[in-house]
């Protein structure tokens, strides 16, 4: 216990007593009380609501390398967000990419949840899709994010005349050091996983040229080609009714890029790239890829058959050796020299290129 004379040097007199409890008060009480109220008024005002969410606008587009717009977004439990009505547009263009009702990301254990609710794409943006997927996830080695568990229902892709089926999709994404990975499962609305494709996609930061491997099986589901353009360019000259059902792989990096391509293409109107070469093959057919290896856009060899209407085969063939001999038809044109044969009673190509 302190001294006596010290007790009585610190003794207050009551008035000074009451100013100090009233001062606590004020300062521990009632500032932290109004300072609550105010901030949780502001929140719900639509000034801050509009701040928020260009915030978030603003965040997002940054990240992904797009232009976001969003109607709202929602703090709706702790580590969890809602954005809804969102829109994403190409950033030079203005060009529509995908219109998504409702995404929803939360935090469990170690992992992100995110889901996606009825998104529609559109079909000519797979290719730039592909290319943001690429260089804003797979390409960033020291990227700080966690694993990340995607779930999206009812995808569908818009193309310019009709609605694919929707889509479910499954994904998991990993980033380490050495490596990032993304695989995914898709199935048609009307099936279970079990009738899934398989698509994988990993980035190789520690070879000695970083090198990225794609792989896409269909399985039992048929595909827009157009997608495929994100691999292959020439693929968007199928049509924009085309599907595939079949293997394909892609492995690129700084100085080469090879695809091989495996399966069936259904309801192709192939266009020619130029045409002077040949016109447009109006009439629906069916291409049979046994084997296509392509070498940076060159094709190196293709052997596969075609399939189209009834007496069309002699008109058919015409047209094919026309567009595979021609070298403009082939991107990077000079350097192909294809040697091609064509069996009329089967209506059947086969290329190399050397």
């Amino acid at each position: 216990m302190l001294p006596n004379r010290w007790a009585k040097r610190l003794k207050m007199q009551e008035s000074a007593q009451r100013l100090l409890c009233r001062l606590c008060f004020l300062l521990f009480a009632i500032v932290p009380s109004l300072s609550i109220l105010g901030v949780s008024t502001w929140s719900i005002t639509p000034w801050a609501k509009y701040w928020s969410n260009r915030a978030w606008e603003r965040r997002l587009s940054l990240n992904f390398g797009v232009d976001v717009q969003l109607e709202s977004a929602v703090n709706f439990a702790p580590n969890s967000y809602r954005l809804l009505n969102v829109a994403v547009k190409h950033p030079e263009t203005g060009e529509s990419i995908a219109v998504i009702p409702t995404i929803e990301f939360q935090q469990r254990e170690h992992f992100w949840h995110l889901q996606i609710q009825s998104p529609r794409i559109a079909l000519e943006t797979a290719d730039y899709l592909a290319h943001v997927i690429h260089q804003r996830f797979l390409c960033q080695p020291n990227l700080a994010f966690p694993p990340t568990k995607c779930s999206i229902s009812q995808l569908i892709f818009l193309n310019e005349t009709s609605l694919m089926a929707p889509i479910h999709f499954k994904s998991v994404f990993h980033c380490k050091k050495d490596k990032s990975s993304l695989i995914a499962n898709l199935w048609l609305q009307e099936q279970d996983d079990t009738h899934s494709a398989r698509f994988e996609i990993e980035r190789q930061h520690e070879a000695e040229i970083p090198t990225t491997q794609w792989l896409l099986q269909t399985g039992e589901i048929q595909i827009p080609s157009a997608i495929l353009a994100a691999f292959q360019p020439s693929a968007a000259q199928l049509g924009p009714d085309a599907t595939f059902q079949g293997t394909v792989g892609w492995t690129h990096n700084a100085v080469a890029s090879q695809t091989e391509i495996r399966g069936l293409f259904k309801d192709v109107r192939w266009s020619s790239p130029n045409t002077n070469i040949a016109p447009p093959w109006i009439s629906k057919s069916q291409v049979r890829v046994q084997y296509a290896q392509i070498l940076n856009g060159r094709p190196l060899t293709t052997e596969g058959f075609v399939m189209a209407d009834s007496g069309s085969n002699s008109t058919l063939s015409n047209w094919l050796a026309a567009v595979l001999s021609a070298p403009s038809s082939v991107q990077s044109a000079g350097h192909f020299d294809p040697r091609v044969q064509i069996r009329q009673a089967s209506t059947g190509y086969k290329a190399s290129g050397r």
